[in-house]
């Protein structure tokens, strides 16, 4: 499974994704016109001789790697893709705070800095932490630490602890705006080697070129991979990053921490769910979007405002929305028919999907699906391979543990963990679905994959569902995952749309990864009326997993640990 030319025009697909995903024709009506609408004189040979080509990999950065590329030729899109992955693994000999030879673990331990790339993000650092007030700081890394290392005592730190870590030799972190910064800089390699594309690393996006990309926001209310994304939008040569804890998250003592510290308490963040920011470049919008989950939605939004941002979308931690800018007007993902299409991610429902629904006469006898209530697939696909094709070099780019469920990732809530070289490894294909009793199709959850001319290779789930009518959107932009760890939700319905009863149903799950083997993972799930788990044995292709059924969570729960009162803001600039 290599990549190959998409040969649909590049806007007819963010149109029709719009349309897929949104069920709306005011979701195209909001896209800005662009080149590719011309259909007379130079643009128009241009477009035509330009094809789009997409690459997607895992443990980049410690965390997924989507790059899309329009290109005339497969052997440029290939150059673009090494171009921006030697970039990608250059700076992370500098900026990684995990290896011991890196530039700046040198300068925490009292080196001069020595690279311009070093001193223009400590820089950024600097500035950033004046314009939030101090809602940014590089010194993080030993706070961060206390903190993961509470999730094994069941202790939080203490006020004294925190200060003394803040100030300890070695604490420089890079983690809040060191992603943003070498998504610019490879963008800036990407941009002379081809007119137009879209760079996406965990949830933090860069576009360049005159084209439109159909982005989607996670809904951190409904974080799984499958579920509809809470606004699209149309990015044009900008960048867009969403911060939040509903991604990661510490426990300690049974209670959920927030991954993100704010460096004026040193304690996790309270304030936000989300913050999603549209900003020129990706450090920007990712300075934007960290401190917008440690400040509260008037202060975020004004401050974005000032900064340049084209659209900012804030979610409180009550659940209630803020919207500015492109994200005000953008479509909501309201389909009839749950799409369980998002980012890379295809879905396909049956022509017609069967449930294990009983005889007419027999309707009243059968408990009806619990309110409610819903199936969790948390697939691990992360670290299965030793050494990932595509590798390019020992170690995870930004290195250590990536922060999961116990451990807090990164320091500033951005953390750069993870298994695999920058290169990372070709992504897995998988195809997630649900069979009654009498092996029928009820609902195809999610097919992982960027590539429809290599779904099909994932034959079990093919041929169930025959001749599936794909549908996609370019990427979504949200919180930062740990690598290889998704996110799949079941909500009782069919392809239909229509509720199943309860009873007992097969997850299967189909992977095929490139130069790797096919794994096929099947288990019986019981949908009554009590919560329960599933535990999924490690394949040749995935880790070991977990199916968790019960009631749904409205959204993650985060504890407000005990902490002094922030310092007042002070100098926040205001919108013009």
């Amino acid at each position: 499974m290599s990549s190959s030319p998409a040969r649909h025009h590049l806007v007819r697909t963010a149109a029709a994704s719009l349309t897929a995903l949104a069920g709306a024709e005011s979701a195209a009506a909001t896209m800005p016109p662009t080149f590719a609408a011309d259909t007379t004189g130079p643009t128009a040979t241009r477009t035509a001789d330009l094809t789009r080509f997409d690459f997607a990999r895992d443990g980049v950065l410690g965390t997924s790697f989507d790059l899309a590329v329009e290109t005339v030729r497969p052997r440029d899109a290939a150059q673009v893709e090494q171009a921006v992955l030697a970039e990608i693994e250059r700076l992370s000999a500098i900026l990684s705070t995990y290896d011991p030879a890196s530039e700046i673990s040198r300068v925490s331990l009292g080196a001069a800095v020595e690279s311009p790339e070093l001193a223009e993000l400590l820089a950024a650092y600097a500035t950033w932490s004046t314009h939030t007030d101090g809602a940014l700081d590089v010194r993080l890394a030993h706070v961060t630490r206390l903190w993961r290392e509470a999730a094994q005592t069941g202790r939080a730190p203490t006020a004294a602890a925190l200060r003394a870590a803040l100030d300890q030799p070695g604490a420089l972190n890079v983690d809040a705006l060191g992603k943003g910064f070498i998504i610019d800089r490879a963008v800036a390699v990407a941009r002379r080697l081809a007119p137009a594309g879209l760079l996406n690393i965990g949830g933090d996006l860069r576009a360049w070129g005159d084209v439109i990309w159909p982005v989607g926001v996670a809904d951190p209310r409904e974080p799984a991979d499958n579920a509809a994304p809470l606004a699209i939008f149309g990015l044009r040569d900008a960048a867009v990053a969403t911060s939040g804890g509903y991604a990661r998250f510490t426990t300690i003592a049974g209670e959920n921490y927030s991954h993100l510290i704010d460096p004026r308490t040193l304690t996790p963040a309270t304030c936000l769910a989300s913050a999603t920011v549209i900003a020129a470049d990706c450090l920007t919008a990712n300075a934007l979007s960290t401190a917008g989950c440690l400040l509260d939605a008037a202060r975020t939004l004004a401050l974005a405002a000032h900064h340049g941002s084209t659209g900012q979308l804030v979610i409180a931690a009550d659940g209630q929305q803020f919207r500015a800018g492109l994200l005000a007007t953008s479509a909501p993902a309201a389909p009839a028919v749950p799409a369980p299409a998002v980012a890379t991610q295809t879905a396909a429902p049956a022509p017609a999907a069967t449930t294990s629904a009983p005889a007419a006469g027999q309707a009243a006898a059968v408990a009806a699906w619990p309110k409610d209530f819903q199936a969790t697939i948390n697939l691990n696909i992360g670290s299965t391979a030793a050494t990932p094709s595509g590798s390019t070099g020992p170690g995870g780019a930004f290195g250590g543990p990536a922060g999961g469920r116990g451990g807090p990732g990164g320091p500033g809530g951005r953390g750069f963990g993870g298994r695999g070289g920058p290169g990372g490894g070709k992504r897995a294909y998988v195809a997630i679905w649900i069979e009654n009793a009498d092996h029928k199709l009820v609902r195809t959850l999610a097919v992982l994959g960027d590539n429809s001319r290599y779904v099909p290779e994932l034959s079990a789930w093919f041929a169930t569902v025959g001749r599936p009518d794909l549908r996609s959107i370019r990427s979504v932009t949200r919180a930062t995952r740990p690598n290889g760890l998704f996110s799949i939700a079941w909500d009782g319905l069919a392809d239909t749309g229509q509720p199943v009863p309860q009873g007992t149903y097969t997850v299967k799950i189909e992977i095929n990864r490139e130069h790797g083997r096919r794994a096929l993972i099947s288990a019986l799930l019981s949908c009554d009326g009590e919560p329960h788990t599933v535990d999924l044995a490690a394949s040749v292709e995935s880790d070991a997993s977990k199916i968790e059924y019960g009631p749904k969570a409205a959204s993650t729960p985060v504890t407000p640990p005990p902490a002094p009162t922030p310092l007042p803001l002070r100098g926040i600039p205001q919108a013009p």
